[in-house]
């Protein structure tokens, strides 16, 4: 069966109207519950050629994506365009010192998320081994393959480098406002940013080609938060008032840090280094 599925959706000549049938039947069909294994068959190979044998369903719209999660997403989006744009500018030193720190109580509130939140966005729901990771490595090239309502497996790996990095670039930008003359957190924080950077731009381009592959924006699906999927796959409670409460902490901290004078983050840096020459200068005023 396997071996005939490449073969049944190969559309190199077809318009996309012509495999729209093809594209959403690939969307919903898991090619790995079809048992190829040639011994007797057993109660749960007989449950598998039922399964094969079934109809094809067309399936709806199912909310995934709980609004915590999307929320956190987009601030992470945010605040790290903010914070790189605003990096070599020395009056916006303030606003890129909070932009960091932000991001890097994010990254701490997606991971408690990944362990109290909905189905979908526990790490337990997409986080797999590396057998799982090469099987959709390998199957990256074709159009068929496993279907994952969360995140996939290559998906997950993304997304664990990603918060490593926020959490290395923030925790390191932190440190070196408490600890102005050590430069080698200046180096960490700047090999962190550039990581980020790199990994983010190709996340966005495994989603780009997924969404291709698949033949469903998931881009926009972490916008309103619903796929095509089943009833059984849909999470209960988008959770608004989670993200609600998100929200206005990041505002309350944003509006903390812009109003505070002696904010612990850009604070110790505004301290001129006191040397001779400003010694003379301050002794010859009035």
């Amino acid at each position: 069966m396997l071996s005939r599925v490449p073969t049944l959706i190969r559309w190199p000549s077809q318009s996309r109207k012509q495999r729209e049938p093809l594209l959403r039947w690939t969307r919903f069909r898991d090619f790995r519950s079809v048992d190829t294994d040639r011994r007797q068959p057993t109660s749960a190979t007989m449950t598998n050629d039922r399964i094969s044998k079934a109809p094809l369903q067309f399936l709806g719209r199912v909310l995934v994506w709980d609004a915590p999660l999307r929320v956190c997403y987009a601030l992470m989006a945010v605040c790290f365009a903010g914070a790189y744009l605003t990096a070599e500018q020395e009056e916006w030193r303030k606003v890129h010192a909070t932009l960091e720190f932000t991001l890097g109580g994010l990254a701490v509130f997606r991971i408690i998320w990944g362990f109290v939140g909905t189905r979908h966005s526990r790490f337990s729901s997409f986080l797999r081994g590396s057998e799982a990771i090469m099987n959709n490595l390998r199957q990256l090239p074709y159009g068929w393959g496993k279907r994952h309502i969360g995140h996939s497996p290559i998906g997950a790996l993304f997304i664990v480098g990603l918060l490593t990095l926020m959490l290395i670039a923030s925790s390191s930008s932190c440190a070196s406002s408490v600890l102005p003359t050590a430069d080698w957190l200046d180096g960490i924080h700047a090999v962190a940013t550039n990581m980020l950077l790199m990994v983010a731009g190709s996340y966005i381009a495994a989603v780009a080609f997924d969404s291709w592959r698949a033949g469903e924006n998931l881009m926009l699906s972490m916008i309103h938060g619903s796929k095509l999927g089943s009833v059984n796959e849909a999470i209960p409670n988008a959770q608004h008032g989670a993200a609600l409460l998100l929200v206005v902490a990041v505002l309350g901290f944003w509006g903390h840090e812009w109003q505070s004078e002696g904010a612990a983050l850009s604070s110790p840096g505004k301290i001129a280094p006191v040397t001779e020459a400003s010694q003379e200068r301050d002794g010859d005023k009035p």
